[in-house]
């Protein structure tokens, strides 16, 4: 085991390598892609190595879902309230969420949604999907719409954009025709939201 330890360590393979290759697998193929064996082999330590750093493989897809957070929820918000209003925020973030129609998306977000049962994760979809929600209506309610208006507008404004990642997977070119532009998108989707002109 110290032998192990040892040559983990002269590889430079922390806790956050161990994550950041998670995220990684995480992000083309759903939690259950996160898979300690290949990671090991990708990182080119054994499969003990990990033992080194995480109890087992859920806490391994727990660290990766929380880097996640990080990447894909707390740093867009972040961008967002670089706004000096809540409408310039509104209008930052949907420029940062909205699909990328040119290329593919990874499908690893959409299938964490789908595996999250089955992972032992829906604990921490559900608090990240919240977290999303609240900031969309806490922003439509700044602009004045009624608090339970607001949270079904961003409901709706979050099952638009997932679903619009989903079919630019699934038919990418149907998705990608001038019509469904990203500017489109956000501009129509902020007139669903606002009820005002783009």
């Amino acid at each position: 085991m110290e032998r192990e330890r040892a040559a983990t360590a002269k590889r430079g393979v922390t806790v956050d390598t161990w994550t950041t290759a998670a995220l990684a697998a995480l992000r083309n193929g759903g939690p259950a892609a996160i898979r300690v064996e290949a990671i090991a082999r990708t990182l080119g330590v054994s499969k003990g190595s990990f033992y080194w750093h995480f109890a087992d493989r859920k806490a391994l897809v727990e660290a990766a879902i929380a880097e996640w957070e990080a990447q894909s929820t707390a740093a867009i918000i972040r961008e967002a309230e670089g706004g000096a209003t809540a409408d310039d925020k509104l209008r930052r973030l949907l420029d940062t969420v909205s699909p990328t129609f040119d290329r593919a998306q990874p499908p690893g977000e959409l299938l964490l949604y789908l595996q999250a049962d089955a992972e032992g994760v829906r604990a921490s979809v559900e608090r990240v999907v919240s977290r999303r929600l609240d900031y969309v209506t806490d922003l439509l309610v700044d602009l004045g719409v009624e608090r339970r208006e607001a949270r079904r507008r961003a409901t709706l404004a979050l099952t638009v954009t997932v679903g619009m990642h989903q079919l630019h997977i699934g038919a990418p070119a149907t998705m990608s025709r001038p019509g469904l532009s990203r500017r489109a998108f956000t501009e129509t989707l902020y007139v669903a939201l606002t009820g005002r002109p783009r």
